[in-house]
């Protein structure tokens, strides 16, 4: 499901992605409700185990009226220098995938053992409103810039072509978390509860570093 929606971002067919997302979004949304109403707990065991079987169907689906996709490419035999510049990519994932939750579970630790377990809590809550900032403008960039990055030769196109979009995502991510930071007490009862209120307290150094990894992320 990974590899067909990354292809349809990499050739650019936003469209079907935005169709694939949405279909699987109801295929979930439906899917479990079913499962659930009619076995319970096991409906929704079974639910979890047979909807990427579901989406893979759907995105199947988009995929055979799309003319520029042959199901042939699925069968073809790699090449070994293609299989190596896969590799470099996956150790790039992988390094990815187990520093960030170990860093996560360190930091967290730290800040229950130093200070208390509710405090933990609290910074917990305030990382939970950063990812929900930081998902959808890495979503945004992932759609539209890394595509259109690689299609980019010339080095004085590519240099203009990531500070227009640093200064756009800047003025988007600055006017974002402005707007969060200006109805935080508001956003923190809706999310969470009145108990995390000590939030606010976090949000400023919080969203600068936000504002940093946006910028870090268009320049990496």
């Amino acid at each position: 499901n990974i590899l067909l929606l990354a292809t349809f971002n990499g050739l650019q067919l936003i469209k079907k992605w935005t169709l694939g997302q949405i279909g699987m979004t109801f295929i979930q949304l439906f899917w479990w409700c079913i499962m659930i109403s009619i076995y319970q707990l096991t409906g929704a065991i079974i639910a979890v185990l047979t909807q990427p079987i579901l989406n893979l169907i759907w995105l199947l689906l988009l995929v055979n009226t799309i003319p520029e996709i042959s199901f042939k490419i699925f069968s073809s035999k790699l090449k070994r220098k293609n299989i190596l510049l896969l590799l470099q990519f996956s150790v790039m994932i992988l390094v990815s995938a187990l520093l960030s939750p170990l860093v996560y579970i360190i930091i967290r630790y730290l800040i229950a053992n130093q200070l208390s377990w509710e405090d933990a809590g609290i910074w917990q809550g305030a990382w939970k409103l950063s990812e929900f900032s930081q998902q959808i403008l890495t979503n945004i960039l992932a759609i539209y810039y890394l595509p259109a990055l690689v299609k980019i030769s010339d080095k004085n196109h590519l240099w203009n072509f990531v500070i227009k979009i640093l200064i756009r995502i800047s003025v988007i991510s600055s006017i974002s978390l402005g707007g969060m930071y200006l109805f935080r007490y508001e956003l923190i009862n809706l999310i969470f509860s009145t108990q995390f209120q000590p939030i606010v307290q976090l949000l400023p150094i919080q969203f600068l570093g936000d504002l940093t990894r946006t910028v870090g992320w268009c320049l990496g």
